[in-house]
């Protein structure tokens, strides 16, 4: 169960196990997957959209007694879900085997701000994932929240990479899509893959990048993604003196210095053709499109936001002192203390970027390294772990 199969990592994960467990039925909250959402092993509960607490009600209701319907009906050995709404149905109700449920983000830190919605859900996630038969965390920085916050007992939690398909991920590479996207191969850019949310931290990434075209003045800053701090950011880049164009404008918008591509199905042939990839988070779970980025060879300059990270970039090996920016196998991990000016933070980034692009023997390293650790999260060898932790009931 998920909320889509598009949107984000763990919507992503959702459809990668969808494809890779044999013998499973998927339900979606909504789906815009075209020929695949007709598929007959999954389940769309499509239903009316609006903020009126009424109409919500009646959606919940609803989704809730089609899930348990679907759980009489299946009488499923294992009924795993992703994300707070479908984890909530899963514990909710009954009939459906072992109930495993995925947790893509540390909860304190996804519901920080104080709202009655995000006080809701803290409560439920309290009252209701203790009763999960395996809690599955995308780091231990996710389990020790779950743990210490949430009274989830830690022997019902497992922590698990997300996965990546990296052939799909080379192949789908390979096709440009549009004839702007084509033509953007032929600029040198920075991407930025990520929900245009408070979380990514793109205003410190716009002012990182108005450093870096001081010494590089024909790079480009691409930004993949969608979200409700759009006009936030377009409004910061106009603030910045950035010139800032829309891919749906067409060609003209390469002409600009940050182009915002939005929403891409297929993001990768914009990742493929980047020079770096750059993300200054304020917190992660396990974030997926690092893997992407390091499957294509692109080098990452990216915030300490996640222990998932720390475990991606050094494995089992001895993690060092983490302080200012890092030079690592895979590009640079930019640690910023509390207490540094915010000059401080742009320049250490700044330097971490200029590093990168000044030294082509390090960078060419650098790909080669990338493309070889990603391998090691591909979906071939996640799904294997999967299987053996469901092998345990």
């Amino acid at each position: 169960m998920s909320t889509s199969f598009t949107g984000g990592g763990a919507e992503y994960v959702a459809f990668q196990m969808f494809n890779s467990l044999a013998n499973t039925i998927g339900v979606l909250f909504e789906s815009n997957l075209g020929e695949i959402a007709s598929s007959e092993r999954l389940r769309v509960l499509r239903c009316v959209a609006g903020d009126n607490i009424l109409i919500k009600l009646l959606v919940n209701c609803y989704r809730f007694v089609s899930i348990q319907y679907y759980k009489i009906i299946v009488h499923p050995q294992f009924t795993i879900s992703h994300l707070e709404g479908p984890n909530f149905l899963n514990l909710m109700t009954r009939f459906g085997g072992y109930r495993i449920i995925f947790v893509h983000n540390v909860v304190t830190y996804n519901y920080r701000e104080r709202c009655f919605t995000n006080t809701i859900k803290k409560r439920l996630i309290s009252l209701l994932y203790y009763r999960a038969d395996l809690v599955v965390a995308v780091s231990s920085e996710v389990l020790e929240d779950l743990v210490t916050e949430y009274n989830v007992p830690k022997d019902r939690i497992s922590v698990l990479p997300n996965p990546i398909d990296s052939l799909s991920i080379q192949n789908k590479a390979l096709f440009g899509g549009s004839e702007v996207l084509d033509k953007l191969s032929s600029f040198e850019y920075i991407v930025c893959v990520a929900s245009l949310t408070k979380q990514k931290n793109h205003e410190l990434l716009l002012e990182i990048y108005r450093d870096i075209i001081e010494c590089y003045p024909s790079m480009k800053l691409v930004l993949v993604g969608d979200g409700p701090e759009r006009s936030r950011i377009v409004e910061c880049c106009k603030k910045l003196g950035l010139e800032v164009g829309f891919i749906t404008n067409g060609p003209s918008s390469l002409e600009c210095q940050v182009i915002v591509a939005g929403f891409q199905e297929n993001p990768y042939p914009i990742i493929k053709h980047a020079k770096l990839f750059v993300l200054p988070s304020r917190w992660e779970g396990q974030p997926i499109a690092i893997m992407e980025a390091m499957c294509l060879g692109v080098p990452i300059v990216v915030s300490n936001s996640s222990p998932a990270i720390l475990q991606l970039v050094y494995g089992d090996e001895f993690v060092p002192e983490l302080e200012g920016a890092i030079k690592i196998d895979y590009g640079y991990l930019v640690v910023s203390a509390n207490n540094s000016e915010k000059h401080e933070i742009v320049q250490g980034w700044s330097r971490s970027i200029a590093s990168l692009l000044d030294d082509k023997t390090q960078y060419n390293q650098v790909v080669s390294r990338c493309k070889q650790r990603a391998k090691d999260f591909d979906i071939g060898i996640v799904s294997e772990e999967w299987e053996k932790v469901m092998a345990r009931f």
